[in-house]
């Protein structure tokens, strides 16, 4: 009986430690299925990076990034707004980061890195991977 408790106990605490919420499942819940939030991993510069993936038009990219930035301030960041990068041709997206999105059917990518949040958006393109038009946008992160 002990054994049990202690199995329930871990689990728990294993879930805590490693479970986490995505953006918009904390902030707007109600917009999570309309952006077809989802997550996934890749490797950046032999780094293994969380990328929170969804699909949206570009007349909603402004919405996802208000949303995003209330999910940062939420875990303890203070968003550096002028240190936003503007919208920039993105032609050294990780080849890994690309094949993600790809194979999730996403055309929005965005992690956290060394203290940057970074949003990853794929444009219309025809051919491969390596061919298609992605750009991207930055903010400057401020550990609260």
């Amino acid at each position: 009986m002990k054994k049990l408790y202690f199995t329930i106990a871990f689990l728990l605490v294993c879930f805590c430690l490693y479970g986490q919420q995505m953006p918009l499942d904390k902030i707007a819940p109600h917009r999570s299925a309309f952006y077809q939030e989802t997550t996934g991993k890749a490797i950046v510069n032999n780094e293994s990076l969380t990328f929170w993936l969804y699909q949206c038009s570009p007349n909603d990219i402004e919405e996802l990034t208000v949303y995003l930035h209330s999910y940062v301030e939420s875990i303890g960041y203070i968003v550096d707004y002028d240190s936003f990068s503007g919208l920039e041709v993105d032609p050294q997206l990780p080849t890994s980061v690309r094949n993600l999105m790809y194979w999730r059917n996403r055309n929005v990518s965005i992690t956290i890195l060394h203290n940057v949040l970074i949003i990853s958006i794929y444009t219309q393109g025809e051919g491969s991977i390596a061919d298609r038009r992605y750009f991207f946008m930055s903010w400057d992160l401020v550990k609260g």
